[in-house]
């Protein structure tokens, strides 16, 4: 028997489903959403030509040129910020507070020497940062680089040699008893590739779209899939799964850069979606402008002049999809747009 949870979203409560199966079908028009995305992209069109995308916050010793570009530590700085890339945290916080712990810890960041850490030590001096996890984080950290320098003489990069598409990376690194890494799975997987290939540390590779929250948001509310229920929890993978198979056959089909599609998607959720008004409550301040409009109409014109206005995508776009929910308790609570 199905299980329900009533839960808060921001813009109203909704019934979540839990313990049940999902009916998910992936739609005929989803191919050309993803076209009108990536060529929007690739011309800088609204909201990519102010884009400023997370990982530019890196060191200054890994920029172009720097001291420490295109060396182990370079690789290290980005395996490590896997860790704190599984929601809960701004993506552009965290390579912020990388950075610092970069700058102040290099230890954590030469496997060598991080190898030889306890947890514990590595986890006090995470706490000073304030990403959270940081037990869980430390504990990954040492004992994968242990298992870095038993495989691949502990540089990351050398995980990759010899493979030759996105299963032969996944068989490597997805964490499966005594294979692979500790957490992590097939999003994982398709992260390091992205921020690898962005840096240039690696060949190129074809590689599904991480499938995270922005990725969820976008197709769910441009319905390129559909979920019935359309109110669940993602705790049983089945959508995630659903959907990386839609990008990997679209990226075959249309012969497409995977480090676009990535952008084309992380950047519209992560630049206009997060501005819209279904990612915020309703106001309950009332009063109203010289105009004689309310303050709430008012604020509501804005926002969607600022997010839905510019969205290239607006019109097949059916659903507002709030970020807390997911990242409170792992609900997708899709609101119809009116």
């Amino acid at each position: 028997m199905s299980n329900f949870e009533k839960i808060s979203s921001n813009a109203s409560s909704a019934e979540v489903l839990t313990g049940a199966n999902l009916k998910i079908t992936v739609n005929s028009g989803a191919y050309e959403i993803l076209d009108i995305l990536v060529d929007s992209y690739k011309n800088r069109q609204e909201p990519y030509n102010e884009a400023v995308l997370p990982q530019d916050y890196k060191p200054d010793s890994l920029q172009l040129d720097g001291e420490h570009y295109g060396s182990s530590r370079h690789a290290m700085y980005f395996w490590n910020m896997c860790s704190y890339m599984q929601g809960g945290v701004k993506t552009g916080q965290a390579f912020k507070r990388m950075t610092d712990i970069f700058n102040a810890n290099p230890e954590f960041f030469d496997c060598r020497l991080l190898s030889q850490f306890e947890p514990n030590d590595v986890s006090n001096k995470l706490e000073d940062y304030r990403l959270g996890r940081q037990h869980s984080v430390a504990d990954h950290w040492v004992k994968n680089a242990k298992i870095m320098l038993e495989k691949y003489d502990g540089d990351p990069r050398n995980i990759f040699k010899g493979t030759t598409c996105y299963e032969d990376c996944v068989g490597r690194i997805k964490k499966n008893g005594e294979i692979g890494f500790n957490g992590f799975r097939e999003k994982m997987t398709s992260m390091i590739l992205y921020y690898y290939m962005n840096e240039g540390l690696i060949p190129e590779i074809s590689f599904p779209v991480p499938v995270d929250f922005h990725a969820l948001r976008v197709a769910l509310a441009t319905e390129m899939i559909t979920v019935e229920p359309n109110s669940f929890y993602t705790y049983n993978h089945v959508v995630e799964d659903s959907l990386r198979l839609l990008f990997k056959s679209y990226l075959e089909k249309r012969d497409v850069c995977s480090l676009d599609l990535t952008n084309s998607i992380w950047l519209l959720s992560s630049n206009l979606c997060n501005k819209s008004l279904g990612n915020y409550p309703p106001s309950s301040k009332g009063g109203s402008d010289f105009r004689g409009l309310s303050t709430e109409k008012l604020r509501q014109s804005k926002s969607w002049q600022q997010s839905c206005g510019k969205c290239v995508v607006e019109r097949c776009c059916r659903y507002y999809i709030s970020s807390e929910p997911y990242y409170t308790k792992g609900a997708i609570c899709p609101i119809e747009k009116r």
